[in-house]
């Protein structure tokens, strides 16, 4: 696992997608780092009152602030 990003979020073998026996999952997909970035920015985002004056960035800024607590509290345990 990749300790900066916490590795894939949701890890799949190389397999057939559907029907299609030429067609064949190459991505790993978001990492768990930028999982559990989008996850807090949806609690910001769905709050009562949302900073709206704050600029976008912000809300991803701390939102990756929050992702990388998350996973320094998950390599520490």
């Amino acid at each position: 696992m990749d300790h900066k990003d916490g590795g894939p979020a949701f890890p799949v073998l190389d397999h057939k997608i559907g029907y299609h026996a030429d067609i064949r999952q190459k991505e790993a997909g978001i990492s768990v780092r930028d999982y559990f970035a989008a996850k807090a920015m949806q609690v910001y985002l769905s709050q009562d009152r949302p900073p709206r004056e704050a600029p976008p960035i912000s809300y991803a800024e701390i939102s990756y602030e929050m992702a990388d607590a998350m996973l320094a509290a998950r390599a520490a345990k």
